[in-house]
């Protein structure tokens, strides 16, 4: 078993990215997804929510850091890009099968940035029929029958308001992007009376007793659903992985979702941001 560790530090001029193995073979930092300003208490700042790295022979490994900070290295089914994306992608897919959601349940994402495309790509390979929910359909859907499983990417306690409103009695409601970390909820009245199961998934996994094994063999599923998944380009700035002093680019979306990337095509640019 290997360990590595991965901290950021955002300075005026970037972030910058400190990779240091614990144990293990030699292994090049390539892809990291960040996280800036998680609700719930957590510390400002971006965290990585999950990383990979490029070891001999090309093999790629990924994984996320631990409370102590300790990243256990895996094998990765795909490029560093993706396997990078697999933490919270596996951290969904083991909150559907804690849920008891069968197999081609209606489900309804509410949100649209990055964690609502990855949302949708584990309920789909999970086996839902999917509605994502875009500016266009958000009125149509209000007046819909209400649905079986709802999934809420924004970290907004009122969006989480209306997902409750939009699950049938007895349904599931999993709450992603800490809204149901970020403000009171009258349990009684939305939860034990209507019999929902209501879930916060977070950004990394949990992994208990006998999930081992449904992480190793689940990595391939998922890494082929996240395929062409990222952060949108909404900004770009210059990043840096230390000690080496590597370069790296990373992009992010005002969502706070972020993709370093290292050893990619062109040279970091100045940050861009768009016009409000």
């Amino acid at each position: 078993m290997w360990f590595r560790t991965a901290e950021i530090t955002t300075t005026s001029e970037g972030v910058e990215i400190r990779d240091a193995p614990s144990s293990g073979p030699d292994c090049r930092l390539r892809a990291a997804l960040l996280r800036w300003d998680a609700p719930g208490g957590a510390p400002p700042g971006a965290a990585v929510a999950g990383a990979a790295w490029e070891g001999p022979g090309g093999a790629v490994y990924w994984g996320w850091p631990d409370k102590a900070g300790q990243i256990q290295l895996r094998p990765g089914p795909g490029d560093p890009e993706v396997c990078s994306l697999l933490p919270p992608a596996l951290s969904m897919a083991l909150a559907f099968r804690r849920s008891g959601a069968d197999l081609g349940v209606r489900a309804h994402v509410i949100g649209g940035g990055f964690l609502s495309r990855l949302a949708g790509a584990v309920a789909l390979a999970v086996g839902c029929r999917l509605r994502l929910e875009t500016g266009r359909n958000k009125e149509e859907t209000a007046r819909t029958s209400l649905w079986d499983l709802v999934i809420e990417t924004t970290g907004d306690p009122g969006e989480l308001d209306r997902a409750v409103a939009l699950c049938r009695d007895w349904g599931t409601i999993l709450s992603l992007g800490g809204g149901l970390m970020s403000g009171p909820m009258n349990y009684y009245a939305h939860v034990h009376r209507r019999a929902l199961n209501l879930t916060h998934v977070p950004d990394r996994p949990v992994l208990c007793p006998g999930d081992e094994e449904i992480a190793e063999r689940g990595a391939p599923v998922l890494a082929a659903a996240l395929r062409g998944i990222a952060p949108a380009r909404e900004e770009e700035s210059r990043a840096r992985v230390l000690p080496e002093g590597r370069s790296a680019r990373l992009v992010r979306e005002r969502s706070g979702w972020g993709l370093l990337t290292v050893g990619g095509s062109g040279t970091p640019q100045p940050v861009k941001r768009d016009q409000a």
